[in-house]
């Protein structure tokens, strides 16, 4: 049971990490053309634009902590959880 928590608490962190990298790659403009009104443009840095960023946080990384991870981890849960029940009804 210690394990599965840990796998959770990892996942967990891992996501977490994988949005602030995300959130790190835009800024924000703030222009006022008349007085009283504000607009905000969502601009992208240079890590945004960034070819080797979008390969490895786009193509790879999104693919592994949203599908990848997630699918692999619920069938390690489901294989412990069969081996373990199966283990409570067949006494040895």
């Amino acid at each position: 049971m210690p394990e599965t928590k840990l796998q959770i608490h990892c996942t967990g962190v891992m996501h977490a990490l994988f949005a602030t990298v995300g959130i790190l790659v835009i800024k924000v403009l703030m222009t006022c053309l008349l007085v009283g009104t504000d607009y905000v443009t969502l601009v992208r840095t240079e890590l945004g634009n960034s070819w080797l960023y979008q390969l490895l946080y786009f193509d790879i990384a999104y693919y592994l902590f949203s599908f990848v991870l997630p699918l692999l981890l619920l069938a390690v849960f489901n294989t412990r959880l069969v081996v373990t029940y199966r283990g409570v009804r067949h006494p040895r």
